[in-house]
């Protein structure tokens, strides 16, 4: 026979089953919260991809708007953009007119004026803001 009281021995078994009951509780709640928990690592690898995604799409809207730039320069001088695209060939970073820090981009095209020479122009963007479209020197038609 056991020297402890009947109330002693309900008391422990009590708390046995309610710490399992807790436990198991914990364990599930600390299992769904694990698919939430980053380590720092996984956090700076989120974080560089998502700012990679948002440079990439910011990229494309620039050259989307380099593209058209150099498309109406080239109807203006009445000349033929070959190759119907634009590509990057500089970037550094430069101060605008507010002396804010800001991507600068030149793009680069090629245009005919009969079909039988190439000549190259740029597009110079300084931010989402096209500061100049140059033509480089071509024969007339």
């Amino acid at each position: 026979m056991s020297n402890q009281s009947p109330f002693a021995v309900f008391g422990a078994t009590f708390l046995r089953q309610t710490s399992f009951l807790f436990h198991t509780q914990t364990g599930l709640l600390l299992r769904s919260l694990a698919f939430f928990m980053f380590d720092l690592q996984s956090i700076l690898w989120l974080t560089l991809i998502v700012l990679a995604i948002y440079y990439w799409r910011g990229a494309l809207l620039v050259k989307d708007r380099a593209y058209a730039a150099a498309q109406k320069r080239c109807e203006e001088m009445q000349v033929q953009l070959l190759d119907e695209t634009v590509y990057l060939r500089r970037l550094w970073f430069k101060r605008n007119d507010q002396g804010k820090l800001s991507l600068w981009r030149a793009f680069y095209f090629e245009f005919t004026v009969s079909g039988a020479d190439r000549y190259f122009g740029r597009v110079i963007m300084l931010g989402a803001r096209i500061t100049q479209v140059e033509l480089d020197a071509h024969r007339l038609h």
